[in-house]
Order: C-alpha cells, then structure tokens, then sequence
C-alpha cells in the first residue's frame, strides 16, 4: 500500500466471524484508491455483518462514541430487523445479495455524511 493512500483513504474497519466473508470484502476496499482496511480505532467506517452474534449489541455500543459510522450487512430485508438496526446505530444497511458495487456506494456516502 502506498504511503498516499494510507493517508487520504477513508479507513474501514470490517468485522465479521466469517473469514471468507472477510477476506472478499477487504478484497474490494483494498482495489479502491480511495478506501483502505484498517483496525477498529482508526476506523471512519465500520463494516458490521448483523447476522454475527452480539451484532446488535457491538453497534448499539460502537455507534455511541468514537467517529467510526456504522453500515451493516444484513441478509435479511425484514423491515423489524432493518428499523433494529437503525435504531441501534447504523448510518447504512447493504443487503448481502446486493452487487459489490452498492457497498463501496454506501462506504462513500457515509463517510461523506
């Protein structure tokens, strides 16, 4: 990674308890110019997997303090689960059947605000 990208990037953060998962989405950050994986503290954004256990509870927790926002990857379009979430924090929701390209969407317009 060049030193211009680590410092113009917005950092992601991903968590997920699927490593497969994991990797494939560092994956797509990492090809983005403009976007680049990094730990939880340095965080702009946090990629949360909702169907991980104590999603909701890390969101309602992490969304509270710091200036990591919050998107979740939900599977699910049940509309109680996806008002839970927001509810509990998160500035974005990304279906997990969605095109690859709506997460790097959503990662941009919340970082913009």
């Amino acid at each position: 990674m060049s030193l211009s990208k680590t410092s113009a990037c917005t950092k992601v953060c991903l968590v997920a308890s699927q490593a497969l998962l994991r990797e494939g989405l560092k994956l797509l950050i990492e090809a983005e110019r403009d976007l680049c994986v990094a730990p939880s503290e340095e965080a702009d954004i946090v990629i949360l997997d909702l169907s991980d256990e104590d999603a909701l509870t890390t969101l309602q927790q992490g969304s509270g303090r710091g200036k990591s926002r919050f998107i979740v990857l939900t599977e699910s379009s049940e509309l109680a689960e996806l008002d839970c979430a927001l509810r509990a924090g998160a500035r974005g929701i990304v279906v997990k059947s969605a095109h690859p390209a709506s997460l790097l969407q959503a990662i941009r317009s919340v970082s913009r605000g």
